[in-house]
């Protein structure tokens, strides 16, 4: 069961960094992570969108896909999830952020001998930083909580060009850690 609550906090990763000002935007990224006690990982494609309500609030959404393989086990999984935050300027160049979002994992497991389907909905509670160093460099922070389990990420982002930017981002569960890579288009 960790390993299952460890994945569904992997689509709150990019959705906790791309959101520290006001502005639209839709990103696409992969986060691979790897359990603690064990060899075994996990892959993750995300894609992620927010959306502006006000000048404080917004609408965070996204889809996932993870394959996680293990002791002759597969695991695949879909999840979506919706949500509602608020951002707080602090500085000119920093903010924090505050979210609720519910997701829903459709799952299935197999094995040579058996196969499981599994269907959770769960609420998430993220909370982070985000403060730009240069005019193309930012730095964020940030955690999520689901359940009984908690997850901290730390990334960077370097803007491309006007509107777009590339984030690398180390991330540590309670009993995982793991970096993801993702592409931003603000608009």
């Amino acid at each position: 069961m960790r390993y299952i609550l460890t994945i569904l906090l992997t689509p709150f990763i990019f959705a906790a960094e791309w959101s520290a000002t006001n502005y639209n935007e839709f990103g696409i990224g992969i986060d691979h992570v790897r359990f603690d006690d064990s060899s075994e990982s996990a892959n993750t494609f995300l894609l992620q969108g927010k959306f502006e309500l006000s000048k404080q609030f917004h609408l965070v959404a996204g889809a996932s896909h993870t394959n996680f393989d293990a002791y002759r086990v597969e695991l695949k999984s879909q999840a979506g999830y919706l949500g509602l935050g608020v951002d707080q300027t602090l500085s000119q160049r920093s903010s924090v952020y505050a979210r609720l979002i519910i997701n829903h994992v459709d799952g299935k497991i197999e094995s040579r001998n058996y196969e499981v389907t599994t269907n959770e909905t769960d609420l998430v509670a993220n909370l982070g930083l985000r403060t730009s160093i240069t005019k193309h460099f930012e730095l964020f922070t940030g955690l999520s909580f689901i359940d009984s389990e908690t997850s901290g990420h730390l990334g960077f982002e370097f803007q491309i060009r006007e509107g777009w930017g590339i984030q690398l981002v180390a991330t540590k569960g309670d009993d995982s850690n793991g970096a993801a890579l993702g592409l931003v288009k603000r608009f």
